[in-house]
């Protein structure tokens, strides 16, 4: 009897359980970055071949920056919620837009906006 092997401990186990859901989010935000970088660039150039310069050329032109960042994350949230990942966007865009009675939307007055939800160290977030 003195050759029992014992199971492992549920220690062991969860840091386990843990690396694994740590992987399978950096894979879901890999899949996410790697899509925009295919598809940003099309996005934009084609808003700019119909006669939109929204990009800046140069770094001290970023009049159109912070709404061009909106469009870029708006995407990343679409995309974040495929996965089922929290993005602000998705609060701000309940927020921002209301359904009407016959299904259209439109866009609301005011914000009433709660980002406390969201971590500093998610991927998406500014410092």
């Amino acid at each position: 009897m003195g050759n029992v092997i014992q199971f492992p401990g549920t220690n062991k186990q969860s840091s386990f359980e843990e690396k694994i859901a740590t992987d399978m989010s950096m894979v879901k935000f890999n899949h996410i970055n790697e899509t925009l970088q295919m598809l940003i660039p099309k996005l934009f150039n084609d808003i700019s071949l119909a006669g939109f310069d929204v990009v800046p050329e140069e770094e001290s032109d970023n009049e159109n920056l912070k709404d061009s960042a909106m469009i870029v994350e708006s995407i990343r949230s679409i995309l974040c919620k495929y996965y089922e990942i929290k993005h602000p966007i998705q609060e701000i865009s309940q927020s921002f837009f209301i359904e009407g009675e016959d299904g259209t939307i439109s866009v609301t007055k005011h914000l009433d906006l709660n980002l406390e939800d969201y971590e500093e160290d998610q991927p998406f977030l500014a410092e």
